[in-house]
């Protein structure tokens, strides 16, 4: 793990990269206990290049819109640079591998993205993805179903979209599951925080 400024590394960030977090409120902590994990939510970069910025879509149960003063919730785009600033907690950045960017098909992933924007935030599955602790004694296993989305479900299911992930079920994938997958560059960056590495990050095929 690398350590950097958001202004540093950030013409270097690509679309469908991932953005990882850990937050400390009461719920990133209820996802990091029971995924025994240090992260508790993930996004997936889009690039505006119109604009000129970097966004990320990820699906949120309850946040708060500094540019519109609103709170949202469910798939949702925002700027990453208005959510480093102020976080408390560790943002990492996961760059994919060359490999996987130079077959990535970006009108695919820009048309999956627009396609499921303002889904609902799928709590139940989210409940139950959560607890992986239970997973082996088979009480906590999901359907797939894409009507709405979790966090790390959306991007699991954004990057088998574009023939990254094979066949995974993106509603038994945590944050962690997903930081975990050998899909990702070899090096990866925190952009704000402690500095807290990621146990296990690109190392399961």
């Amino acid at each position: 793990m690398k350590i950097a400024q958001y202004h540093d590394v950030h013409h270097r960030m690509r679309s469908g990269d991932v953005i990882a977090f850990a937050a400390r409120d009461i719920l990133s902590q209820m996802v990091r206990w029971g995924t025994q994990s240090t992260v508790s939510h993930v996004g997936v970069v889009a690039i505006d290049s119109a604009a000129g910025v970097i966004e990320i879509v990820e699906s949120h149960p309850l946040s708060f819109d500094k540019d519109s003063g609103k709170f949202k919730m469910g798939v949702q785009r925002n700027r990453l640079l208005s959510l480093i600033e102020g976080f408390q907690g560790q943002i990492w950045w996961l760059p994919l591998s060359d490999r996987h960017h130079q077959t990535l098909d970006q009108q695919l992933l820009a048309d999956f993205l627009q396609a499921n924007q303002e889904r609902e935030y799928d709590f139940s599955q989210a409940l139950l993805s959560g607890l992986d602790i239970l997973d082996d004694v088979g009480l906590t296993h999901t359907e797939h179903d894409r009507s709405s989305f979790f966090c790390s479900e959306l991007v699991a299911s954004a990057l088998q979209e574009v023939g990254i992930l094979g066949e995974v079920n993106p509603s038994e994938i945590t944050p962690i599951d997903l930081c975990r997958f050998s899909i990702y560059h070899d090096e990866y960056y925190l952009l704000t925080g402690e500095a807290v590495e990621i146990p296990g990050y690109n190392s399961v095929d």
